[in-house]
């Protein structure tokens, strides 16, 4: 991705299968987050008179300080954390929703703190399970991952949610060993 028009006219196949949205809590409106989605082919593909019930797993990836913008799309641009999920041998293999949030701030530091758009982050998630695809999601097959900043956050909201994720995969990050025991025994 550069500045250059004429060479970003090229399409991306995976990031262009992604669609942005915005998340703003209700209570609060100035709470805000802008996210990238990709719903399964077979779910954006079936016409209103199908009948499928299928559950789809959800990936939930967050990107590291160095992208903190307000250009939603970048996390996709930035690297594989996300778009890796939503490739063709990917999802032939198990479909899944995989959501990319896009912080314009730095989220969790090194001092182990979180603030901003981090208390988005689950209110978000339970909307797209709730509201937008009920039914839909598997809550069973909820997981997180991420890099640096983003690997910081899924550990801190493993940490927080225990019982949310069936399981994160940390990339590249650190937490507060004590906070981490709550995970433990979880996978």
């Amino acid at each position: 991705f550069t500045n250059d028009p004429d060479i970003n006219k090229s399409v991306n196949i995976i990031i262009d299968d992604f669609v942005t949205r915005q998340y703003i809590n209700e209570t609060n409106p100035n709470e805000n987050l802008g996210y990238n989605l990709f719903i399964p082919k077979s779910l954006r593909n079936q016409d209103s008179n199908n009948s499928n019930d299928e559950k789809y797993p959800l990936v939930l990836f967050m990107h590291d300080a160095s992208i903190k913008c307000n250009d939603t799309r970048m996390t996709l641009f930035q690297s594989v954390g996300a778009t890796v999920w939503a490739t063709d041998d990917e999802q032939q293999k198990r479909e899944s929703f995989v959501v990319a949030p896009c912080f314009n701030e730095v989220i969790v530091d090194d001092n182990f703190q979180h603030t901003g758009q981090y208390s988005c982050i689950i209110p978000m998630l339970n909307d797209l399970i709730n509201n937008q695809f009920k039914g839909r999601i598997d809550t069973g097959r909820l997981y997180t991952t991420g890099q640096s900043m983003g690997c910081m956050t899924s550990i801190s909201l493993m940490c927080e949610n225990p019982n949310y994720f069936a399981s994160g995969m940390f990339v590249a990050g650190q937490w507060d060993v004590t906070v981490m025991e709550a995970l433990l025994n979880q996978t």
